[in-house]
């Protein structure tokens, strides 16, 4: 045995058994900069502050339907509980197409552009991200369409009325 490479695992059980000592990492790999990322950190929670203060105060701004475009549809007055769910597996879908689209857009830009090819952490995170949003997509869609069928063949399929104010109040205090 000597003169081989310990295995992982018995390198593992001596060091549960103490059998190497503990040395701490030279100075060069010891991480002695946490003040330096202090104004970095507060920086970001300003500028996120900032940003959802404006989003807030215009939600009616390009920036903010942008922001608030993932609501999707919400249901009409008159419309079947199926019919709702349908719309909503469309959106999801369409969510699904403009992942591919991104996907698409990255590949074409990590083609032309030479850094982001040899870039190995952006091409980890961009499919990562993709493949997140596009399971996200395809579970959404496939959930609604199923909600859909399952109101439609087996029921109940409920239509969305129009319920006003005094009603709602009028129920809350029948509970």
């Amino acid at each position: 045995m000597r003169g081989q490479p310990a295995s992982a695992s018995t390198v593992g059980l001596a060091r549960t058994l103490g059998i190497f000592k503990y040395t701490p990492w030279p100075s060069e790999y010891r991480r002695t900069q946490p003040v330096e990322l202090l104004p970095k950190i507060a920086l970001f929670y300003a500028l996120v502050w900032a940003l959802l203060w404006y989003l807030r105060r215009s939600p009616q701004s390009w920036l903010g339907q942008l922001a608030f475009s993932w609501n999707g549809p919400f249901p009409t007055v008159g419309e079947r509980w199926s019919e709702f769910r349908r719309r909503q597996s469309l959106y999801a879908l369409s969510w699904l197409l403009q992942i591919a689209l991104v996907a698409a857009a990255i590949i074409l830009v990590t083609s032309v552009y030479e850094p982001l090819r040899a870039s190995q952490a952006f091409q980890v995170v961009a499919a990562f991200a993709l493949f997140i949003g596009a399971g996200m997509a395809v579970l959404g869609a496939s959930y609604c369409a199923l909600a859909s069928v399952k109101a439609r063949v087996f029921g109940p399929d409920p239509i969305f009325e129009s319920v006003a104010p005094s009603q709602v109040e009028a129920q809350s205090e029948d509970a």
